[in-house]
């Protein structure tokens, strides 16, 4: 059975208007702190919303976490969930087409931001550097797939030895600190060092391959 265009959209902006109204326009976050204050926002929400988890921490792009305090708020924004599979049939001035029918949810997140932030900002990115990489690639930011790349080998890297290293044996952040084999942490740190190679490696690399992606392939 079809439905007419126009109604089939009018239905599709009632329904996300009704969680608009509640979470604001789409990228905007509404930051939460006890638990009165989470029941409170969805009770004001259509009973059939979908609420879901983030599966990972977001952060402020633009916050440098060595160079400012910060904190960790929880927030709900809106997200439009589709399934491609669930096709409706509408009529567009009697010609018949499909369109994915579109719904609102709920997406409750943390966000690391400023100590001092007024909110979440519209636009934020994965924390972990995997995580990042892997929303950059389906992006074709290729900048960023490099760049969050190289953090992770240096991460990896720093996590073997350090560079240069510690005679503070209360440093157990790397794992040659829970080894007194002396030949083990000769190797530990020969592989250390071939990650941190193959970041600056990558780096140089992904350089290029932005160039060469912003120069039109």
């Amino acid at each position: 059975m079809s439905i007419d265009a126009t109604a089939f959209y009018t239905q599709q902006r009632a329904a996300f208007a009704a969680v608009h109204d509640v979470l604001g326009p789409s990228g905007a976050h509404v930051e939460f702190g006890t638990a009165g204050e989470l029941a409170a926002l969805m009770a004001r929400l259509p009973a059939e919303t979908t609420v879901f988890v983030a599966e990972t921490v977001h952060i402020d792009m633009n916050l440098q976490l060595d160079q400012s305090p910060n904190r960790t708020a929880a927030a709900a924004t809106v997200i439009p969930l589709g399934d491609e599979n669930d096709l409706v049939h509408i009529l567009d001035e009697g010609r018949p087409q499909q369109a994915v029918r579109l719904v609102p949810g709920v997406e409750l997140g943390a966000y690391i931001v400023a100590e001092d932030a007024a909110g979440v900002p519209e636009v934020t990115v994965p924390f972990p550097p995997y995580e990042r990489a892997v929303e950059a690639l389906r992006d074709g930011d290729l900048r960023d797939v490099f760049a969050a790349q190289v953090e992770l080998l240096n991460w990896m890297a720093a996590t073997l030895t350090e560079s240069p290293p510690s005679d503070d044996p209360t440093d157990d952040q790397n794992v040659s600190e829970w080894i007194s084999d002396p030949e083990l942490r000769e190797h530990l740190g020969v592989e250390a060092e071939r990650l941190r190679q193959a970041a600056a490696r990558l780096a140089a690399l992904g350089a290029r391959a932005a160039a060469h992606r912003a120069a039109g392939d």
